[in-house]
């Protein structure tokens, strides 16, 4: 392998998440890394160049097929153990260093850094038929653990912030998730991955959406760490990420 070239799923959490293993793999193998423009590149320092040459099959984590040319196109969601055996939440925060650009803006904006916030994964997620965590029962959980104040970050009602339009609207609540002193995450790559980003000292509980029905509203379980898989489907995992 020589080259591995990254095709990005979906929006930034599931990009991010195909990125990271894609460059975890790339390393391994020696290979250069490859992508196309992605919104990640607007946020973190990313330098890889684009996609030039192609292999003629897809690749995933549990399959490597270079071309004779030594390409290797890599697809994949890459929201399992076996992608992320590939690397450590240590290289995660390495490898997304922010732009300072972005940090300045954050700062002329002034966004807050709650205390605790629960995350939830609005959308298109009941028209896709995934389960959906409900407000009550994750208000219900934090009093159990003594939280008493909160704050709720949906898609249904994002921050908004003039100095982050367009394909950056997302980054304030993502910047609040990555900064809550306690983060109930939802069943979402988006939180998934801020929590990773977060300090060492954030605690996060993640929800067991299994078995649930897609489509509807549940109270769920909770569990502590940023383990438990994003979505009821036979290519997503819990995941162990190596500290």
């Amino acid at each position: 392998m020589k080259i591995l070239n990254c095709h990005m799923i979906g929006r930034m959490g599931n990009q991010a998440l195909t990125y990271l293993c894609a460059k975890a793999i790339a390393l391994e193998f020696g290979a250069e890394l490859r992508t196309p423009g992605w919104i990640g590149q607007k946020v973190w320092q990313l330098n890889d160049p684009p996609i030039q040459e192609r292999a003629e099959v897809m690749s995933t984590e549990d399959k490597l097929v270079p071309a004779a040319n030594g390409v290797v196109d890599f697809r994949s969601y890459a929201q399992n153990q076996t992608a992320a055996d590939f690397y450590s939440r240590h290289e995660v925060k390495e490898w997304l260093p922010w732009r300072p650009e972005i940090l300045n803006l954050i700062r002329q904006e002034n966004i807050p850094t709650p205390g605790v916030v629960i995350h939830l994964r609005r959308g298109d997620y009941q028209d896709l038929g995934y389960p959906l965590v409900g407000k009550e029962g994750a208000i219900k959980f934090l009093k159990s653990i003594g939280a008493d104040h909160y704050n709720i970050i949906s898609d249904e009602m994002p921050t908004v912030c003039g100095k982050f339009p367009g394909d950056l609207a997302w980054l304030p609540d993502f910047w609040k998730l990555v900064n809550a002193g306690i983060l109930l995450r939802g069943n979402s790559s988006f939180s998934y991955l801020a929590a990773i980003l977060a300090a060492d000292s954030q605690i996060v509980y993640s929800p067991r959406i299994d078995g649930l029905k897609g489509g509807e509203e549940h109270d769920v379980a909770y569990e502590l760490g940023n383990h438990c898989r994003m979505a009821d489907l036979p290519f997503i995992t819990d995941i162990h990420l190596k500290p």
